[in-house]
């Protein structure tokens, strides 16, 4: 790696390749005092160690030293909220089945308390402003019968099997569908029914294995 110019290493394996860094640059980088991002500008680049050292904006001087996973260019930032691809969850995170707890989430690598573990954004939002006609129709069926689970959980449900391409769709199922076959309930059948009888857009025929 050469000195002066050094490429930013927070992408994912398979990632494209991120910006470089250069000395001087101004960029967000995290203070490990807290696990936040702030400004400062890179006031030196070490190949060997895979540090970068931050001059702080505030003119702090602990905890100077980043990896470079934890810095990115000034302009590239956009707040700690702003969703990760799924590669790079995929480089930062497993799923493991424990016998005595079942699933869980393991770090790849060891973590300290106030680390950002993974950012994901939704797989899906349901907006009765998008979708007002399936809305009405979930609280139609609603007034007639109380639902359960309310006309929220339906909604949402009625939206995802509009919007979810097929591997958005497993990832719903993985993360929320019970691994035991559950036969759908008498308020799904009501609901889809509702569907089919008034030819609601998108949604006539529905699976209702899946819709439950």
């Amino acid at each position: 790696l050469h000195f002066e110019t050094w490429g930013s290493c927070s992408m994912a394996p398979g990632e494209e390749q991120a910006t470089p860094l250069v000395l001087g640059q101004r960029v967000y980088a995290v203070w490990l005092g807290n696990g936040k991002y702030y400004p400062g500008h890179v006031e030196d680049l070490n190949g060997e160690t895979g540090m970068v050292t931050v001059a702080w904006e505030d003119e702090g001087d602990d905890y100077k030293e980043v990896t470079a996973d934890k810095v990115m260019p000034f302009e590239e930032y956009q707040g700690e909220a702003t969703p990760w691809t799924t590669s790079k969850i995929d480089a930062a995170v497993e799923v493991r089945s424990i016998e005595s707890k079942g699933r869980c989430l393991f770090t790849k690598d060891p973590r300290s308390p106030g680390d950002i573990i993974f950012v994901e954004g939704p797989i899906c939002a349901a907006l009765p402003s998008k979708h007002p006609n399936v809305w009405a129709a979930v609280n139609e069926v609603h007034k007639v019968q109380p639902l359960d689970l309310g006309s929220g959980w339906h909604f949402a449900a009625a939206v995802s099997m509009l919007e979810l391409d097929e591997k958005r769709t497993k990832m719903a199922l993985d993360k929320w569908a019970p691994e035991e076959e559950k036969v759908p309930c008498q308020d799904s059948l009501n609901v889809l029914s509702y569907f089919s009888e008034h030819k609601v857009k998108g949604l006539e025929e529905i699976d209702p294995d899946l819709y439950q």
